[in-house]
């Protein structure tokens, strides 16, 4: 896994907005070719070649991002092709794979990335916007070897779906898209990818109201939320992250777990702590706030572990390292 809690989409034919975006303290900048671009040749173009200029200029340190990536016109399009071999070869650092309609779409779009990278690693977000997707999702999840994060654009899915979310009667809440959600999150931590969400029925301009829709998602399991504005990427970073209220309850909620290993509960899965009673669950999602701390601040030893197999229960994990240390052919 990768730290993306912010994900903010700029458009890759607007110089102001790519020259601004350099500055912009967020987890993964992604450069827009696709949906900020109308379907023109004479666009389409100019911006590829904005987006490649942009990446050129800025080498290895001109975007205080955590990660640059470059958002490509669809498989299917005609433009896809020549984006993949632009981009990739002017250091992008991952490709946000949108309109892609299955399986198939995502191993020619891997195919192309690795002729165009030249054994670099790139690898893909996937934006998961057509039905058609959402039910080969599992496939996609079984045969891709590129894709390291996913998430939800609801607005071209729900225009897919035939919902009445782009008319005039709009729904109230995201609750009908709980399917996709769930889909969506339980095969990225199976895979060890990232979950992204974003809110499609909240003005983000609202401040108290995208804030609780982030901590909802946060709730639900997500890692992350595309954002459309830079002044929400704190709240973001923050909602997503570990704030210094949750991080002192999660390290005093370890010590006094811990320090009932030294008395007549070390054998109990449940203790009392504070005069309310907990399960060991409650013990490893403290453990996993303490890891994602020191993962935002760098830790390396933390990071290397992050990267390699996410933020599983601490059993999880251990597993995970004895089955991939395990000799091959050993049952």
């Amino acid at each position: 896994m990768k730290v993306r809690r912010s994900m903010i989409i700029v458009p890759g034919n607007v110089p102001e907005y790519l020259e601004k975006s350099r500055s912009l303290e967020v987890d993964v900048l992604t450069l827009d070719l696709q949906d900020s671009l109308v379907n023109v040749d004479e666009v389409k173009l100019e911006g590829r070649a904005m987006v490649v200029a942009a990446l050129r200029k800025s080498g290895t340190g001109g975007f205080k991002a955590r990660e640059v990536c470059v958002r490509v016109n669809s498989p299917s399009s005609r433009w896809f092709e020549d984006d993949i071999n632009a981009v990739v070869p002017a250091g992008a650092e991952s490709i946000r794979l949108t309109h892609a309609y299955g399986v198939q779409d995502v191993l020619h779009a891997e195919h192309c990335i690795k002729a165009a990278s030249g054994g670099r690693e790139v690898d893909i977000q996937f934006g998961l916007d057509m039905p058609q997707a959402l039910m080969e999702l599992e496939d996609i999840a079984r045969q891709s070897t590129l894709i390291s994060g996913i998430s939800l654009s609801p607005s071209d899915f729900t225009l897919e779906m035939g919902s009445s979310n782009h008319g005039p009667r709009k729904p109230k809440n995201d609750d009908w898209l709980f399917y996709a959600r769930s889909k969506i999150v339980t095969i990225a931590r199976a895979k060890g990818w990232n979950a992204g969400d974003l809110s499609f029925t909240v003005d983000h301009q609202d401040t108290e109201a995208f804030r609780e829709s982030m901590m909802e998602s946060r709730a639900f399991g997500f890692d992350g939320t595309a954002l459309i504005y830079p002044r929400t990427i704190p709240m973001a970073n923050e909602v997503f992250g570990v704030s210094a209220t949750d991080l002192a309850w999660a390290q005093d909620f370890v010590s006094k777990w811990d320090e009932q290993d030294k008395g007549p509960n070390w054998k109990r899965a449940f203790r009392m702590i504070d005069g309310k009673g907990y399960f060991a669950p409650t013990y490893e999602y403290a453990q996993r706030l303490i890891t994602l701390d020191a993962v935002l601040r760098g830790d390396p030893e933390s990071v290397k572990a992050f990267l390699e197999y996410g933020l599983g229960s601490a059993q999880y994990l251990s597993e995970r390292r004895a089955a991939a240390e395990k000799p091959a052919g050993r049952s």
